[in-house]
This record gives C-alpha cells, structure tokens and sequence, in this order.
C-alpha cells in the first residue's frame, strides 16, 4: 500500500473539507434564489394565469368533453404546470401564433392580456430548464441490447460466443430503436435466459498457468480441453514456413540480385535476410540453405541439388523459377524418406509392443534421429543399387571418396530433416507402413486405445523457430498438460490397458495398482508399480534398451504428473488476481 506523509494528508483533507463548505454554501444560495423566483411565478400564476384561463379557455377546455382533449382546469399550480411542460409548450404555440383563444370567441383577450400569458408561459419554462439543467429527467434502467450484449462477450472473451442466439428479438419503441430502456425491459423468462447465457459463457473458460481465456467452444469435458489445446499446437506447427521451395526461391532471388547490372532488379542490393523477412520464412534456415547450394565440392544429393539449383538461367521468369523451385523441393522430399532411419520394436515376453514404455521410446528414437539417415543405404550390396535408389546416393568404393559422400549425406539430411514436425500419429508399432497408417489422431502418442501425447518438433525448433517462437510452443504443450490433465490421464490408460489387453499386470502381486482408484497416480503408488513392474520384466528375460524404456517410463510420467499438481496449486492465486 502507497504510504501518504502526516502533513500531505493532512493538506489534502483540508482542502477536501474546503471544497465541500463551499460547494455547501453554493447550493444553500442558489436554493434561496430559486425559492424567490419560483415565488414570483406562484403569484403571477394566480393573479394572471388563472384568471385568463377561468375567462377565455375553460368554456371549452374542460368538463368531460373538453375540446381536443384539453383540460386545463386540472392546472391549478407550477407543479402541475411543470409535469406538463410538453402539453404548455403547445399552449404557448398555439397563443403565440394567435389561433387561441378563436377570432369568433366571447369575450376575447386583448393584446395586453394575450402578452402577458405568453411571458408568463415564456418565463416559467426558462425558469424551469435551468432549475432542472444537466438533469435528463426519468433515465429508465435498461439492459444491453442482445447485440451489445454479444459484442461485449466477444470484446471480454476474444471469441465472438453470441450467447444471445437463443433469446427473442429485442423489441423497438415508437421510434424504432432497440436501445432504448422503454423497450429493454427485463422479464423473469428473460432474466432465465440471461442465467443460461452466463452458463454458457463459463463452459468456453479455460483455466491457463498464467491466465484465464476462453476457447472457442465449451471446454467442459476432458476430450473438449484436448481438443482446445491440440487445434492451438496444430495450427501452430501449419502456421510455420517449412516449405522448402520458398527457401529455394529466396537463395534464387538473393542470387539474382549480385548478378552484374542487378541493381535495378527486384531485390537487389537486399541482404538474404531482409528478402527471407520480406518473403514471411525464416531469416536463419534461409542461410543454412543458401549455405548448402554454394558449398564448394559438393558430391551425392547435395551436387545434385545444386546443379538443379544452377540450372536456372538469369533474369529467370518467376513462375518458372517458382516452378524450378517446386521441382528441387520435390527431389529432396522423395529423397528424404529413402535414407530415414528404421526402428524395430523392443521385446520382453508377456510385455505387450503396445506398452506405452515401448511405443514412447520407439517414438523417441524416430525425433531424436529426424536430421541423420540410415548409412546402410549409401553401401549397396553386392554391387547392385535397388531401382527406388537414386544413384547419387550411393556411396562410391574409393575409401576417400567414400568418406566424403558420407559427410556430404549427412550435412544433407541434417540440413532437410525428414520431417520438421510430426501432426499426426498411427499406430508404428504395428509394422504397418506410414503411409497406411489410420489417419487424424492428431499429436497422438500411437497407443492403442489409450490417450496420449508425444511431441516431436526439434528440427523446427532447431532450423527455423526463433526463440519468441520456441518460447510459444513450449508454453503451448505445457498447457496441454495442465488444461487437459493429459499425463494422469494417460497414466490410467496405462493401467487399464496393462490389466486388459496386455495381460502382463494380471498377477496378484499388482492388484493394489488400480485404475479406479484415485490414488492410483500418486507418487508414492506410481514408485511402488515400477518397482513390481520392472521385477516381473527382468524375471522375462528384459535387459538393456528395453528395461531402460521401462525406467524412462515411470519416471518421466511420474515428472509430468507431478509437474501438473505443482502448477495448478501455483496457479490459483493467478486465477484469483
């Protein structure tokens, strides 16, 4: 809290005090002032308006019939004149204008008699909009109309809700404005569907490590949360430039531009950075590209893309350089795969290849070699290279020569990744081929009917993101996490799985390891599993690789799931601000 100084304080009340008297004394003067005036115009009502009226009006404007439906008996002092003043400033029209009394009137004001109405009309109203000016009169209370109403959500939430799209219309007023509070009245139906509205909007809130925000559907159950956090992660890795043919097209337009003469040409003079900006792709991929078409001595696919790359005629037309283009990207995406490193299956008897600890260091494996290749293809055997086999691949027998293809491979795939990052998973450990694995399990770990996530990016990461964008998608598989509790969830799964369709948790000795027990996930049952669980797989016969993925296992899950329950105890004061 901000400490104010004694004497400051002290000033400040004193002066505060100051301003009250005085406005005190401003109000006490101008309600004595009021009072007088409004006294002087209480006597003339009664010494000249009233008269008049008696004499030259209420023949007609009174009784039970009164002519237009004027009754101006009913005025009998200034407060019934001031609730009226809208029906007076007609009275005072119609006497100005000299239509009222009639010509053919008995008896009939004189001028004098007609002017000094007026001015009393005249003075009374003056005296009336400043006594009651800056006051709008009877301000109706009114609710926001359905279309501000959506506006404001969509403003507060950042998504367009419409959490009216049930109510009725919103009613106009004579004039035909909806906004009004006359015609926004509130009804108790109305006042239920407001109820539902508010429901409504809290199903789309999702409750963030740092914040509050809102997705763009109810977010209510666990598969709505995956779905909010995944479509963010997705649409992520889709908003990225990993197109390979508009880096080539960048190197081929930074080429052109320290051509001799270029200085008139589009880009010249331009740094291969400002062009990759202006092009929306990475500055620094852009450079590692730039660097493998112009490495001297270059042999295998390399020299193969860059003889591509030198094909190109100066001054080349761009649709045919973008063509061109599309065409290098397309040799190393068809190349790319042929030198991918294969992984086989861990096995320990009973453990099903399904098993998560198996499926996730498989996964691993696969991320952790996206920017390395299989050697084994570049040395055909027997003399004889395969037809699906580029023969620039293919490694050539002279020792020194061989050695060099070796590194210009590598620099080649660690260069173009197999994949910049994996969307979508089926399930690997079936040995069916990538290409006919089932389809749409986005982020998917590849478990068999188990939820699960296994995130694979690092050559986007490493080539092309900056840290902003690093820091960004960190942040958006942490969430993941956190808003759909993905690691207990997947850890239930396991155990379900595991005493189902695997068999291997059949045993009495973990029957306390239950996935309808709440504390199933706890730290301390979660130790006293792999305990059990690692016993039974080395008893089988496991040792190396595949014992060591069952270690990872547990520990990471445990990590994630403990991770999870820190945050969100972290989280709540966040929340609460």
């Amino acid at each position: 809290m901000l400490a104010i100084p004694v004497p400051i304080l002290r000033r400040s009340i004193f002066r505060t005090l100051i301003f009250a008297c005085t406005m005190f004394v401003g109000f006490a003067s101008g309600a004595r002032g009021d009072d007088a005036a409004r006294d002087v115009l209480q006597r003339d009502f009664s010494a000249i308006v009233k008269p008049f009226l008696r004499t030259y009006c209420l023949d007609c404007h009174s009784s039970e019939d009164p002519e237009a439906k004027l009754d101006l008996s009913l005025y009998s002092s200034l407060d019934d004149v001031a609730e009226s003043h809208q029906l007076w400033e007609t009275v005072l029209d119609r006497l100005e204008a000299r239509e009222m009394p009639p010509e053919d009137a008995t008896p009939f004001p004189n001028e004098t008699q007609n002017m000094a109405i007026i001015d009393w009309i005249r003075t009374f109203r003056n005296h009336e909009a400043q006594r009651n000016a800056g006051d709008p009169g009877v301000v109706l209370a009114r609710r926001l109309s359905n279309a501000e109403f959506n506006n404001s959500i969509r403003d507060l939430t950042l998504v367009d809700i419409k959490p009216t799209k049930t109510f009725p219309v919103d009613p106009a007023n004579e004039a035909g404005f909806d906004n009004t509070g006359e015609s926004l009245t509130m009804s108790p139906a109305l006042l239920k569907k407001y109820l539902g509205a508010t429901r409504l909007v809290a199903e789309h809130l999702v409750l963030t490590p740092t914040d509050l925000t809102f997705a763009p559907h109810p977010a209510i159950t666990d598969t709505d949360r995956d779905k909010y956090c995944v479509k963010r992660i997705v649409q992520f890795y889709e908003d990225q430039p990993t197109d390979l043919a508009q880096y080539f097209f960048v190197c081929l337009q930074y080429r052109e531009s320290h051509l001799p003469n270029a200085k008139n040409r589009a880009g010249a003079k331009s740094t291969l950075g400002d062009l990759a900006t202006r092009n929306g792709i990475s500055p620094k991929y852009s450079a590692l590209v730039w660097e493998l078409l112009n490495e001297k001595n270059a042999v295998g696919p390399i020299a193969k893309l860059q003889a591509m790359f030198r094909a190109f005629p100066p001054k080349s037309e761009e649709q045919r350089a973008r063509q061109g283009c599309e065409s290098m990207r397309d040799y190393v995406l068809n190349l790319r795969p042929k030198l991918t490193r294969k992984f086989e299956n861990l096995k320990i008897d009973e453990v099903h290849k399904g098993s998560q600890s198996f499926v996730l260091w498989k996964n691993r494996q696969y991320a952790n070699h996206r920017r390395v290749f299989d050697r084994s293809v570049l040395f055909a055997e027997g003399g004889e290279v395969p037809e699906d086999i580029p023969p620039e691949i293919v490694a050539p027998k002279d020792d020194e020569a061989a050695v060099r293809h070796l590194r210009s491979t590598e620099r080649f795939c660690s260069v173009f990744p197999d994949a910049f990052y994996i969307s979508e998973r089926g399930r690997d450990y079936l040995g069916v081929a990538k290409e006919k694995q089932e389809k749409g399990r986005l982020l998917s770990a590849g478990f068999h009917s188990m939820m699960g996530y296994f995130r694979d990016d690092a050559p986007l990461c490493e080539l092309i993101l900056n840290d902003k964008q690093r820091q960004d998608l960190d942040r958006l598989w942490r969430e993941l996490d956190y808003v759909a509790s993905a690691p207990a969830r997947q850890y239930v799964g396991f155990l379900w799985f595991e005493r189902t369709d695997s068999r291997y948790m059949r045993d009495s000795v973990f029957d306390f390891a239950r996935p309808e027990d709440k504390n199933a996930a706890s730290e301390a049952m979660i130790t006293k599993l792999s305990k059990v669980y690692l016993e039974k797989a080395i008893r089988n016969g496991g040792s190396g690789e595949a014992i060591q993925a069952i270690e990872d296992y547990f520990k990471n899950i445990n990590s994630q799931i403990r991770w999870v329950e820190s945050e969100r105890l972290k989280s709540e004061p966040v929340h609460l601000d």
